[in-house]
This record gives structure tokens, sequence and C-alpha cells, in this order.
């Protein structure tokens, strides 16, 4: 494997505009071409987009899930592998990510949902994203849809909204640069032995509906435990759809 490469562009101030851009640490967004992208999909009725910033008063509830914005510079189009394209190996070539800014998914509940992020107040010291510019959309899927197909419906604009916004900072300047050395997993087994032997364990669960988890755009029902190198999981290669209890919540 290539080596892989995550920018990372610090953004610090996200307003509306007439263009999606990245300039000096700040995310302009064209909202209007946010929704049309996002409209392009037969299943939504309407999508409400709002931003929510650090101290502002404000309440994002039911959280569905919460995206970083991402783009490749290199190699396959999809930030997201297997997603909006065929499954291809992650964790190698470019990828770009706004860091500081996220896409946060909420719309009508399905059976049980929980999860909330506040902006400000005491409850905003115990989530991480309250210190982040959040990007909301508010989702209306279309009227019949079962509620798997729903939450596909939400779960995947906002997938397609982190990509959208990612690739504003395709030609941005960027601020750190995070290198993961290009190792297929019989290279780690073959590793410097004066190194740590860790093994990072991730449980992406899938119990069904509203507690899945997809690893290259599939579910991962009855998959098996799958051996990833580092920048495979640092580059996309899992989808969150598990958005129920807080205690399980692991957003993309």
């Amino acid at each position: 494997m290539e080596e892989f490469i995550l920018r990372k562009i610090s953004i610090r101030e996200v307003k509306t505009g007439e263009y999606t851009e990245v300039k000096k640490g700040c995310l302009t967004i064209n909202i209007d071409d946010l929704a049309k992208t996002l409209l392009e999909d037969r299943h939504i009725r309407s999508v409400d987009i709002r931003l929510a910033r650090p101290g502002e008063s404000i309440r994002i509830i039911p959280v569905k899930d919460v995206i970083e914005p991402r783009a490749r510079i290199t190699g396959q189009e999809s930030p997201f592998p297997g997603v909006f394209s065929d499954p291809h190996i992650a964790g190698e070539g470019i990828t770009v990510s706004l860091d500081g800014v996220c896409v946060v998914t909420t719309g009508k509940i399905v059976n049980f949902q929980e999860g909330l992020i506040d902006m400000s107040g005491p409850g905003a010291e115990f989530s991480t994203f309250s210190r982040k510019n959040n990007v909301v959309l508010v989702i209306e899927p279309t009227d019949g849809l079962g509620k798997h197909e729903h939450e596909r419906v939400v779960r995947m604009a906002g997938l397609r909204a982190a990509a959208f916004l990612g690739q504003a900072g395709i030609f941005a300047e960027w601020d750190e640069e995070l290198r993961v050395p290009g190792q297929d997993l019989p290279d780690l087994y073959g590793a410097d032995p004066s190194l740590p032997r860790v093994l990072y364990v991730c449980q992406v669960i899938a119990e069904g509906l509203l507690h899945d988890n997809y690893i290259y755009g599939l579910n991962a029902q009855g998959s098996l435990p799958v051996l990833m190198t580092p920048g495979e999981v640092l580059d996309g290669s899992i989808v969150s759809g598990n958005c129920a209890a807080p205690c399980h919540k692991h957003t993309t």
C-alpha cells in the first residue's frame, strides 16, 4: 500500500455566502447549492440546513450522525469508499479534512432515538461536538418509506453533504499533516520489534434497525472480525448507522 496522508484544515468560522469555499480558516457555504445536491435524492421531501456554533443557545436533538467533511485529493473520488463508489482500499493516497466543522444529521425520531448536542450551558462540557462549528441537516424524507429506508436516506444525506463540503478544501492551505506509512497487514506482522505491540479493537455493532454499521459500504451484519491497517480506519472505511442509545452511539 502507498503512504496515507491526511491533511487537516483548521476551520474556526462557518458562514453562508455566494460560494462554497475555504479561506483563512473560514468555511463559507452556499446553502442553496448544498440543498440542491441533497434534494437530488428523490426520497428527500425537504431539507432545512442550519448552522450551530460554539456558545450559541442551541440544542440539537435527536443526533443521528456526525461526519467530518472530507475529500480525496489523489486516488478514488469518494472519501467514503463503497458508499458513493465501488469499494476500494482506503488508507492510501491523500485525503483532506475540514477540522473544526461537522455535518450533523437529525430529523424525525424512528422507534426510540437519543443523543443531543448542547452548544452552550452545562451540557456543552460533555460533548466534543459542542466545540465544533456544526452544519445541521434537518432531513424530511418522503412519505411511505419503511423505517430502514428512512434511516438510509438520512444517513446518505449526511455523507453526501460531508463530501460536498470537503471539496472546498481541495485547493485550500492545510494546517496539519498526518502521515501513516504504507503497510499491508503482513508488513505489520513483521514491524519493528522495538515498537509497542498494540492492537485496537473497535466494536462495530450490527444488530438491526438503528444499530447497524457499514464497512466499505456493506452492512457489518454477519461479518467476521476484520483486520484493518490504521490508515484504513482513519480514511472513511467505517460509516455509522448506529443512532439509538448514546451509550454505544459511535458516529462516523
